[in-house]
């Protein structure tokens, strides 16, 4: 449990740092949602709006917690928060990157599942 703990603390400190750090220096009107559910092990960054007649509709950032390991589904970050997450404490080996397909993760230094 303590792990589970530290694993959701890491994950939603960094999941909001990107998603303040957004809303201070955003000059659009796009619509950013953070949705973290703490009982699940879910992080979410959700961006919506509109340009011009075209629908934004864009995860920015989806991890949650599954059989113990931080899990990134979806990260349309820059430098990816597998980094930051390592940066808070994580080790590479319980950062799972969840959006490369299952054979793929064994080319990278992050769990496979």
């Amino acid at each position: 449990m303590e792990s589970r703990d530290r694993y959701l603390n890491a994950l939603e400190t960094v999941v909001r740092d990107y998603y303040d750090w957004v809303r201070r220096a955003d000059d659009d009107d796009d619509e950013n949602c953070l949705i973290i559910d703490r009982e699940r092990g879910y992080c979410l960054w959700h961006c919506l709006g509109w340009n011009g007649d075209r629908r934004v509709d864009r995860t920015m950032i989806f991890a949650r917690l599954k059989n113990g390991k931080i899990w990134i589904e979806t990260d349309e970050t820059t430098d990816g928060i597998a980094c930051d997450l390592m940066r808070a404490g994580i080790p590479n080996t319980e950062i799972v990157l969840g959006f490369l397909p299952p054979s793929k993760r064994p080319l990278s230094e992050f769990a496979i599942a």
